[in-house]
């Protein structure tokens, strides 16, 4: 077995174990372990990406739990006028609305793109 127990990143531990057929191929020698040293790198660089990935998911998740609850409208709009994103209250507001998403954020004032608005 040649392995590496912690991979130096912060807050995360981790284990690398290289299990081969030792019998068939011999012990690992220095060039399995120079190997070792020039992949951990990779191995450390991905494990960081990957914590980043699921912190970055995890509060997208708890930015829009936050943003569905809030008691007003919240609309996000892409620069052409297209609605991107709304939560529940402000899909209730637009659906009875006389006007579209575009002139509501407009009298918002919100130019670049996104707004807050209440009931009336």
């Amino acid at each position: 077995m040649l392995g590496s127990r912690n991979m130096g990143i912060s807050g995360t531990s981790a284990l690398l174990r290289i299990v081969g057929a030792i019998y068939e191929a011999g012990p690992y020698g220095d060039d399995d372990r120079a190997l070792l040293r020039t992949l951990l790198p990779h191995f450390q660089r991905a494990t960081r990406i990957h914590r980043q990935a699921k912190n970055g998911e995890a509060e997208r998740s708890l930015l829009s739990q936050v943003i569905e609850r809030l008691p007003l409208g919240v609309v996000i709009m892409a620069a052409g006028g297209a609605l991107v994103a709304a939560n529940r209250m402000a899909h209730t507001m637009l659906a009875t609305a006389a006007r579209t998403p575009a002139e509501i954020v407009g009298e918002c004032g919100a130019g670049n793109g996104a707004a807050f608005f209440g009931a009336t």
